[in-house]
């Protein structure tokens, strides 16, 4: 059974230093997905649409609003533009700045509209694993790791 948004607000709430930036309107996600070519998988845009970007702890969420280093958009299209050369294709879209590579991988459909959450190395411009097979699953596994 699919992870729901109510789940995931659940296990955010039970965290310190919360901080996001809060809801963002439709018509600002649409724009976002037309600058990047690609289409949200749902739970991410449910993310967006309650959260906008921000983090819990240490562990920061690329999404929509402020603060403009935590803007999907401006990030993805400086990696694409960074590693152009490279296994960052226009199909990824990073989802965690932590200096890695967590990345929603729309070329990769899972289950109910969703895609494949995949580790993309920096070192060594190639794919190194599937973290998991929605945005929701991936969340919930960051927000543990946030709470050790």
């Amino acid at each position: 059974m699919a992870l729901t948004l109510r789940e995931v607000k659940k296990a955010i709430s039970g965290h310190e230093n919360v901080e996001f930036s809060g809801k963002v309107a439709p018509e600002q996600i649409s724009l976002a997905q037309e600058r990047l070519g690609v289409r949200f998988p749902p739970q991410y845009t449910e993310f967006l649409s309650e959260f906008g970007c921000g983090g819990v702890g240490s562990e920061k969420f690329f999404g929509l609003g402020s603060p403009k280093h935590l803007d999907v958009v401006e990030t993805t299209l400086w990696l694409r533009n960074r590693f152009a050369y490279t296994a960052f294709s226009g199909a990824l879209i990073p989802i965690r700045a932590d200096g890695f590579g967590d990345c929603i991988d729309t070329d990769r459909p899972t289950a109910n509209g969703e895609y494949m959450i995949s580790f993309w190395s920096h070192e060594s411009r190639a794919f190194v694993e599937d973290l998991a097979p929605s945005y929701f699953e991936w969340m919930m596994g960051v927000l543990e790791l946030a709470r050790n």
